[in-house]
């Protein structure tokens, strides 16, 4: 899998080596860490299988839990599993619907899909509920410009590098753009 075709959690798991990935993981959800602990350590040591396992252990003892659902959608994402994935961060998003970071996440993969429109809608929905997340406006930014809006594209952009975005601020001074 290249990092093109990898949903946020896969991005920053290539980034960080799994670090921010977990991180992420455990602060998108209000449901005690626990609960997916065992899970979370498979996936760190690359048991996709029984990471599978763990999160479906923890969805049938409680539908409820959210973390798992995410957990688990990002596993099913990367094995290549996309639609499975998708299902499973929608779940998490109907146990979640404030969280951006999860909006973030299924709209990265929604663009994968080649659902754009979605994945837009969902871009514009973490930053309506976290106008300082960077990465939704780099990823809304990127997909305007996949689009061939350039000027949402170099607005977005700004947005993203006024609040530390990197690669916006390496995509403005590459094509320079003052931010």
């Amino acid at each position: 899998m290249n990092m093109r075709t990898s949903s946020i959690a896969g991005v920053l798991l290539i980034l960080a080596g799994g670090v921010l990935v977990f991180s992420l993981l455990s602060s998108c959800s209000t449901v005690p860490v626990r609960d997916t602990q065992q899970a979370d350590a498979l996936v760190a040591a690359g048991d996709d299988a029984g990471a599978l396992q763990e999160y479906n252990r923890a969805i049938n003892l409680d539908p409820r839990q959210a973390q798992a659902y995410l957990g688990r959608g990002y596993v099913y994402e990367k094995v290549g599993n996309y639609e499975k994935a998708l299902e499973d961060y929608s779940a998490y998003l109907r146990l979640q619907p404030k969280d951006p970071q999860g909006y973030l996440i299924r709209g990265m993969l929604l663009e994968i899909l080649g659902r754009n429109s979605l994945a837009l809608t969902d871009y514009d929905t973490a930053i309506g509920l976290a106008p300082t997340n960077a990465g939704a406006y780099y990823y809304r930014g990127s997909l305007f410009e996949k689009q061939g809006n350039s000027q949402a594209a170099i607005a977005d952009f700004r947005a993203a590098a006024r609040l530390g975005q990197k690669n916006a601020q390496n995509k403005l001074n590459s094509m320079g753009v003052v931010w």
